[in-house]
């Protein structure tokens, strides 16, 4: 039996959602097809679109909802905004992908928790540790080994 293609759609394309995740989930055509992308910036929703081959481009998440059958969300957001597209999303009841932090205050985070059940919604909240002293530190020695081939080709 084939194996499901999952239909991914995108709220957000900024340039976590770009960097971080868009160009990944395109690198798996045989797991997933990203078929839509909603961003209130048309301009620039469009150019990303063009740019990955993605069919359609969405005002909001709700409108890609409306019109898409989807599997799952990727939800690149500034994490101030999840309060507010949890919202909309989260009544899809599909699976939907956030970048850390889930809320910006304790308070949003219990309101988005109880939307969250109230809908029967997963969320996964995404944790890169690019940030952390011993990643950094990490990709300085490699580096350092790049450039004086002390360890061979790298």
């Amino acid at each position: 039996m084939a194996k499901k293609k999952l239909k991914i759609g995108f709220a957000g394309v900024g340039s976590m959602g770009q960097c971080a995740h868009l160009k990944n989930y395109i690198s798996l055509p045989e797991e997933c097809r990203v078929v839509a992308i909603a961003d209130p910036r048309e301009k620039t929703a469009k150019a990303v679109a063009a740019r990955y081959h993605i069919p359609k481009v969405y005002q909001s998440g709700g409108e890609m909802l409306k019109n898409e059958d989807l599997d799952a969300i990727i939800a690149s957001q500034p994490f101030w905004r999840h309060g507010i597209i949890l919202k909309e999303l989260s009544k899809s009841g599909l699976p939907i992908l956030i970048e850390k932090p889930l809320a910006a205050s304790i308070q949003v985070g219990k309101k988005v928790l109880k939307m969250l059940n109230k809908n029967d919604c997963r969320l996964m909240v995404g944790y890169h540790k690019r940030s952390e002293p011993a990643v950094q530190y990490a990709k300085e020695q490699i580096l350092a080994f790049q450039k004086s081939k002390e360890l061979g080709s790298m």
